[in-house]
């Protein structure tokens, strides 16, 4: 009987793979936040000033921006690795 373990390779992420991860997250989550707000400035009984309304949907094209541009460099990535 043979009593050697076959060793596994076991992924570890790199950090630029984390990195990649934490700043995919951080986009979702603040574009989430935003797109709650700016359906809230919306709203007819919402309190707030129009300034902070624009700025709310500025926040969010700003981070669509990020966002959209992240997934593009990303897929050039990808691209480039095939």
């Amino acid at each position: 009987m043979n009593d050697t373990k076959e060793k596994h390779a076991t992924f570890t992420p790199g950090p630029w793979v984390m990195v990649q991860e934490e700043l995919g997250i951080a986009l979702s989550k603040a574009e989430g936040n935003l797109n709650h707000l700016a359906r809230e400035s919306n709203q007819s009984d919402w309190g707030g000033s129009i300034t902070q309304g624009e700025a709310i949907l500025n926040a969010l094209n700003a981070v669509q921006q990020a966002r959209k541009a992240w997934q593009a460099v990303l897929h050039e990535e990808r691209k480039g690795k095939q």
